[in-house]
């Protein structure tokens, strides 16, 4: 933990790193969380080195995601500073650490309230949807964005209003090579239309059914499989009335 914070930036990474390893093994999250490490890698996320964020932010998602009871104690001090971290970082490496951490924390139900309402997480979040062209940043943000417009209608309806469709079906046209932004970035859209007829006539007009149709000539079964899920929901209103050809 000493090392972690050590001047020497070199040294700082490298212990960085055997944090991050060693909190992929509950057993050692359990200590780590016990002597504060969690602490230490919050505090270096505040770091101008995107060397030190990389490996701090690798560290906090190894811990939220090997450690399921590790997730309390990083959301109460962490979701703003990674929420900052992923915003302002200009590496798409500490953006992807950053959203998949703070993912496994939007799980909690309290997370989705601190996520969405007290640090304005959506204009944050959409924020970098917008900007990104990586694949790595986008996956994770349409798992976060998928969770809770899952989880709250609330949260359904906020996203909804910040024209959040229209940039995923840009990175589905963006994307049309990559399996895994498709597969996710399908079930966001998904799950943003659910029970939402206004939603599922705009995923038709942004041509979302044709990206989906092409889906479904995939080798993956997956991504075929969620394709089809998709299309299934977009097809039918609240009256049980075909409302996409």
């Amino acid at each position: 933990a000493h090392l972690a914070t050590h001047a020497d930036q070199d040294l700082q990474v490298c212990a960085l790193k055997c944090l991050g390893n060693l909190g992929r093994s509950e057993e050692c999250a359990d200590s780590m969380l016990t002597h504060g490490i969690t602490g230490v890698l919050l505090s270096v996320l505040r770091s101008p080195s995107d060397d030190v964020k990389e490996q701090a932010t690798y560290g906090l998602n190894a811990l939220v995601t090997k450690a399921p009871f590790a997730r309390e104690a990083i959301r109460q001090k962490g979701v703003e500073l990674l929420l900052a971290t992923a915003t302002d970082s200009m590496s798409d490496t500490v953006q992807a650490h950053a959203l998949y951490a703070l993912h496994a924390l939007s799980k909690i139900a309290e997370g989705n309230t601190t996520l969405m309402n007290d640090l304005n997480g959506p204009r944050h979040l959409l924020h970098i949807l917008r900007k990104t062209k990586s694949g790595s940043t986008i996956v994770p943000l349409a798992k976060i964005i998928a969770g809770l417009a899952e989880r709250s209608s609330a949260c359904q309806q906020l996203l909804v209003d910040n024209h959040t469709l229209d940039i995923l079906v840009g990175h589905m046209k963006a994307h049309t090579n990559t399996d895994t932004v498709q597969l996710h970035v399908a079930r966001a859209i998904h799950n943003l239309a659910f029970k939402n007829d206004n939603v599922k006539v705009d995923a038709a007009r942004l041509g979302c059914i044709e990206l989906l149709v092409d889906m479904l000539g995939s080798s993956d079964e997956a991504l075929r499989a969620e394709g089809a899920n998709c299309i299934a929901n977009l097809a039918i209103n609240a009256q049980n009335k075909i409302i996409v050809a």
